[in-house]
């Protein structure tokens, strides 16, 4: 908020009477303003301005912005921990391929393969 306005940004809390009649409690939101000072020519002799403005919107995009990142660390660290685990298992798999016998050879081999194929999705995603 600072790299675009030069005033203080003030929070007020906010009652929406549409949604208070909905609903049989008060809805109250927050509202964000700033306050700046201008200085004007009225008439030949220069005044000062207080314009107010409402740049909610700004700090609600502000915030969705900092859930989305925090958002996509915890998925990246997520997946960091899946492909431990997916690599932890398919050198497993191969270790125990020598004591496995004919008749389960198919299922330790789609097993491996299943493996395989989530460690490349993952590759993919990063």
């Amino acid at each position: 908020m600072a790299r675009n306005e030069k005033g203080s940004t003030f929070e007020l809390p906010f009652i929406n009477h549409y949604d208070e009649e909905k609903t049989a409690g008060s809805a109250v939101s927050k509202k964000f303003i700033t306050l700046n000072q201008v200085n004007v020519n009225v008439t030949g002799s220069k005044d000062k301005l207080l314009i107010i403005r409402d740049v909610s919107h700004i700090i609600f995009l502000e915030q969705i912005m900092e859930t989305k990142h925090q958002m996509s660390i915890f998925t990246d660290n997520l997946m960091k921990q899946i492909q431990g685990y997916a690599e932890f298992t398919s050198s497993n798999l191969q270790k125990l391929d020598k004591y496995v016998d004919h008749n389960g050879k198919p299922l330790a081999e789609e097993s491996y393969d299943e493996i395989n194929k989530m460690l490349y999705r993952i590759k993919d995603f990063e």
